[in-house]
């Protein structure tokens, strides 16, 4: 990415977020990059906002942080 950071409005939702990284990072679909909060994966419905209060819960801004989709059900045939 250009930027180290993404300025947005805490309506935005996680959804919206994977939208962004998946056409910058040129990516088939949007669940291939997983939007962690402290480690955590966020669901796709979750605002911002919502994120900032209730796993952020600090007066900085909130740092979230993206990686490539980790599929954990493999099929054992």
């Amino acid at each position: 990415l250009d930027k180290p950071y993404i300025r947005t409005s805490v309506r935005a939702t996680i959804l919206h977020l994977k939208k962004f990284l998946a056409k910058k990072l040129s990516l088939p679909q949007p669940d291939d990059v997983d939007i962690m909060c402290r480690g955590e994966v966020l669901g796709r419905e979750y605002s911002l906002e919502y994120i900032s209060r209730t796993r952020w819960r600090k007066e900085e801004q909130l740092v979230l942080t993206y990686r490539p989709r980790v599929d954990f059900q493999t099929s054992i045939l």
